[in-house]
């Protein structure tokens, strides 16, 4: 629900004011942002071994993601499918619609099912063995490869 009022909400209201490129470039450091932001509150209140109700720093950061979803609605998510619209001229505009459209549908599907299986045997390893600093290193790529390739 967060997601779909904070696309439609951009999309219908904020893609023409804002242009394409600053709410890549704003999209991008607000989830690398808030993901330095979680991997702090992560190390610095880690949370308890057992416990019968989350603590305040894990509901933090739960509300942390909703807001990094926020953040994805209104950039990553919606906005490369408006660019790829407009990036081609007129008259071949329908073709490179189409080869975008389905090589996102075949990279997406080939990804999904040649990469299940190892996401998710590594993932639990790399939340093991890196606790924190896995939002570190997913906030990095967020500034570090986002920002830079939208600007």
């Amino acid at each position: 629900l967060v997601k779909v009022v904070a696309t439609s909400t951009f999309v219908f209201f904020g893609i023409e004011t804002l242009g394409r490129k600053l709410p890549l470039f704003i999209s991008a450091i607000g989830m690398g942002t808030l993901f330095f932001i979680i991997g702090a509150i992560l190390k610095t209140h880690p949370p308890p071994a057992s416990t019968t109700s989350p603590p305040p720093a894990s509901k933090a950061m739960a509300g942390l993601l909703y807001i990094y979803a926020c953040f994805w609605a209104t950039g990553w998510g919606p906005l490369p499918w408006v660019y790829v619209s407009e990036i081609f001229p007129t008259r071949t505009r329908h073709y490179g619609v189409a080869v975008a459209s389905s090589s996102q549908w075949l990279w997406s599907g080939l990804t999904i099912y040649a990469l299940d299986f190892v996401v998710t045997k590594v993932t639990p390893q790399m939340i093991t063995n890196l606790g924190y600093k896995i939002f570190l290193m997913f906030a990095t790529v967020h500034i570090g490869a986002l920002a830079v390739f939208s600007v």
